[in-house]
């Protein structure tokens, strides 16, 4: 059997989620000598506990015999996570479409998984590359190519967001990406830096300052905007526990599960 997670935490490896500790985070098994996707979540997730290693939290969005129930749920989860939080739902959430036999004869199988990616996951994920785009070019930084860029930011974030909610304004995700430009003038060989190599870290610290900006101030503050709790929560994660085959998305955190 072969386990499949993730290295977070370590301060040289930032990617877009601030974590309490370094560590690997399992959010699937696999049976090396399967044709399946994985083995089932409920195994797994009984696997991870018993060698008190570090997991994903995962939910139940339900067992379902309608196609139409089914699909109303799914696009309730879909909304609900485009619209999360990085803090709440990091960079989205794992879907695990199990075949589960009405009988209980036979074991459970998963078919197929998709991904659900929160938008504001995708705006700071944006911002990280139209910014180093900006600053790997040793042309003359001109308020053309400025301007250029922040339309093209504006542009896409558009089309990105058209029929989903964000869980801020529009206007703040374009309020930080031009701080972005101003922040990192302040301090050029340090900022640059951190935007290159400590993501988490570079973003951490520009929202301190847009904040203190007027146009941040209107917004509030966003305190732990990037951290996850999911490594606090550990000894609370297991699956099925007090948990409803008919209860949809509920508080966790991502990368993280939901089983149909």
């Amino acid at each position: 059997m072969s386990l499949i997670g993730e290295y977070v935490g370590h301060q040289d490896h930032q990617h877009l989620v601030k974590y309490s500790r370094t560590t690997i985070i399992f959010y699937a098994a696999v049976d090396n000598n399967s044709s399946d996707t994985c083995i089932p979540c409920q195994q797994a997730w009984a696997f991870f506990k018993k060698w008190n290693l570090d997991c994903v939290k995962v939910q139940s969005l339900g067992v379902f015999t309608d196609y139409d129930k089914m699909c109303d749920v799914l696009c309730t989860a879909f909304k609900d996570v485009s619209k999360s939080e990085i803090a709440e739902d990091e960079e989205g959430n794992v879907l695990y479409f199990v075949k589960k036999d009405p009988k209980g004869e036979q074991p459970d199988q998963v078919l197929s998984l998709a991904k659900l990616k929160t938008l504001e996951y995708r705006l700071f994920r944006k911002m990280r590359e139209k910014l180093r785009g900006f600053y790997a070019n040793d042309g003359e930084k001109t308020q053309a190519l400025f301007n250029d860029k922040v339309k093209k930011f504006i542009s896409e974030s558009k089309e990105l967001c058209d029929k989903h909610e964000l869980p801020r304004p529009l206007e703040y995700y374009i309020g930080v990406f031009k701080a972005a430009f101003i922040f990192i003038g302040k301090d050029f060989e340090v900022r640059s830096r951190l935007l290159a190599e400590k993501y988490v870290t570079f973003s951490e610290e520009l929202l301190v300052y847009f904040n203190e900006t007027e146009e941040g101030k209107a917004f509030g503050n966003n305190k732990e905007f990037f951290y996850s709790d999911v490594l606090d929560q550990q000894k609370n994660i297991a699956y099925g526990e007090g948990v409803s085959f008919e209860h949809k998305l509920a508080e966790v955190q991502a990368p993280k599960q939901i089983i149909l």
